[in-house]
C-alpha cells in the first residue's frame, strides 16, 4: 500500500493510467451488476405471477431442484 501511494505521490503516467482503467472496469462492471440484478428481478416477478394464475405449473421444476439438487438433503415439508 505504501509503494502504491508513493507512485501516486511521484506523479507516474502510468500508475495514473492504471488507476484509471481500474476505476472504468469496475464502473463497467457496476453497469453489468445491475443489468443482471435486474434481469434476476423481473423473473423472479415473472415466476410468482406464474405461481399465483396456475400454481401447478412449476411443480416439475420445484420436484427437479428437491431431488437433483438437493438430493438427500431435501426438506420433508413441501416449500
Amino acid at each position: 500500500m505504501e509503494e502504491l501511494k508513493e507512485m501516486i505521490l511521484s506523479k507516474n503516467i502510468i500508475v495514473w493510467i492504471v488507476m484509471i482503467l481500474i476505476v472504468v472496469l469496475f464502473l463497467k462492471f457496476l453497469k453489468n451488476a445491475g443489468k443482471i440484478a435486474l434481469i434476476l428481478v423481473v423473473l423472479l416477478i415473472a415466476g410468482f405471477i406464474i405461481n399465483a394464475v396456475a400454481p401447478g405449473v412449476l411443480d416439475p421444476l420445484v420436484d427437479f431442484v428437491r431431488g437433483g439438487w438437493l438430493g438427500e438433503n431435501r426438506p420433508t415439508q413441501p416449500w
